[in-house]
């Protein structure tokens, strides 16, 4: 992502207090905590910089004290104070030692650090170093990496320009870098590494509905919650808008008002249906005439539907239970078992 963009979304997070932790992956020089503290500038907020690499856990989370019999820890002297706003920049975050690593653990997760809650106001932004070997660097882990929405930034000439004008670099330089745009940088190779997890889904949900996702960055930004593959089918999901099947409540309701409509149905459409009905059914106390919809809508299916209707269910124990004190669907799903232990043998 360039940096223009980069920023735009920090200033939009800290702008919403967006409660979604920003990784910022990018090479050395390319500006990655200046577009921090300009994001910071430019909504008039504070902007406490951490260097990792530079502390140890007890700068973190405070010294021990006596008071009243008890052991306190003091606040350090960077802790934001309460009402107040602005952005916490962890920098360095893999140039930091281990046992800081894990004392920003529960910081990005739970906006507290031990016995200090972060105010409201305030978001979290990190940065490293990509470990693409170039860099004398730790390698964090994924428990580390998925609490962060990771954006990899890159430099771009043209964009580079612009900032410099404005910023009065010397014109021969400006005028350098518009006849040789490949001498800004060094190219580097790397990616991220992000993977789908259900809170990764929950954070997606929170920068959507927070608005602070530009239509021409959304995609990478998902991406960098749920990993390239998933962040794109979700985004073309979202893109093509309400998914068009046949719902849970309207087969609990009354199934033969709709039995032809899911005999009709593709197989993705006839997947969601049944992740739908499990879900709706899932922990919940079924009246009698929902159960004889259930019931008649499974035993309609075709046997690999219902092979994976019964797989669903058998997730939630409560719900597999019901399914077999309906005689019918007993007698059914004993001759499912029987004809799959017949292939297998």
């Amino acid at each position: 992502m360039r940096l223009e963009r980069v920023q735009e979304l920090i200033r939009r997070v800290a702008e919403q207090c967006v409660k979604v932790p920003i990784l910022l992956v990018g090479p050395m020089g390319v500006g990655k905590s200046w577009v921090v503290k300009e994001a910071a500038r430019s909504l008039g907020i504070r902007c406490v910089d951490l260097r990792l690499a530079q502390h140890e856990p007890g700068d973190l989370i405070g010294l021990p004290r006596t008071e009243g019999g008890k052991t306190i820890w003091a606040c350090p002297s960077w802790w934001p104070e309460p009402g107040s706003r602005g952005i916490l920049f962890l920098d360095e975050l893999n140039r930091a030692p281990q046992d800081v690593r894990q004392a920003v653990f529960q910081l990005v997760t739970e906006w507290r650090l031990h016995t200090h809650e972060l105010p409201p106001g305030w978001v979290i932004v990190s940065a490293i170093n990509p470990d693409s070997g170039d860099y004398q660097v730790e390698s964090l882990d994924i428990a580390m990496l998925r609490r962060f929405c990771q954006i990899k930034v890159v430099a771009n000439s043209v964009e580079w320009i612009r900032w410099a004008r404005g910023y009065g670099i010397t014109p021969g330089i400006v005028e350098f870098v518009k006849a040789h745009p490949d001498m800004l940088s060094r190219k580097e190779e790397f990616r991220i590494e992000a993977w789908p997890t259900p809170e990764g889904l929950r954070l997606v949900d929170v920068l959507l509905k927070a608005g602070v996702m530009e239509r021409g960055t959304s995609q990478e930004i998902i991406a960098g919650l749920l990993g390239d593959v998933v962040g794109t089918a979700l985004r073309r999901h979202l893109d093509r808008g309400e998914a068009k099947y046949v719902r849970a409540e309207a087969i609990l309701a009354d199934h033969a008002s709709v039995a032809s409509e899911i005999a009709a149905q593709s197989g993705d459409q006839m997947y969601s249906s049944l992740n739908d009905v499990a879900a709706e059914c899932g922990g919940a106390v079924l009246p009698a005439t929902a159960q004889a919809n259930l019931a008649a809508f499974l035993l309609n299916l075709k046997e690999e539907w219902f092979v994976m209707a019964v797989e669903l269910f058998q997730q939630d124990p409560e719900l597999s239970e019901g399914l077999v004190k309906n005689a019918a669907l007993r007698r059914r799903m004993a001759s499912v078992k029987g004809q799959t232990r017949g292939r297998r043998q």
